[in-house]
């Protein structure tokens, strides 16, 4: 009788140890909406609240994001000239293109979906600080 109560409690931990393994613990600042402020951070927990169950690890969201600003540079649509007007650009981001830069540096740690989703998912967070309509 004891080993099974042990065995209970043992597999009762083990479900509540992968159960809350996908658990976004961050919080994303309602001051920043309409802010035009992008950042990285509240960027990678928006994604991971919006995604939920399905949301890859925080960090590896967040590296997403940032391979997708040096792919940007890269091609030149973010750039430190301040002489140049971004608004006015012929630069246009290619998709696939971002999305086989992000994996040939990320080691193909996200799939090409789960890339695809945090890029789409991160066009709600462009409107929620008022970049995009």
């Amino acid at each position: 009788m004891h080993s099974k109560f042990s065995h209970i409690i043992i597999l009762f931990s083990l479900i509540m140890n992968t159960s809350c393994k996908n658990e976004v613990v961050c919080q994303v600042d309602e001051q920043s909406r309409g802010s035009l402020i992008y950042n990285i951070d509240e960027a990678s927990c928006f994604i991971a609240l919006r995604l939920k169950e399905t949301a890859p690890e925080l960090a590896l969201i967040r590296e997403a994001l940032f391979q997708e600003e040096k792919y940007m540079i890269k091609i030149g649509i973010i750039t430190e000239d301040t002489t140049i007007d971004n608004e006015e650009t012929d630069i246009v981001l290619d998709f696939d293109k971002l999305i086989q830069f992000a994996q040939d540096n990320m080691d193909n740690s996200l799939s090409k979906e789960q890339l695809e989703i945090i890029y789409e998912t991160e066009n709600e967070y462009l409107q929620f600080i008022g970049s995009i309509d």
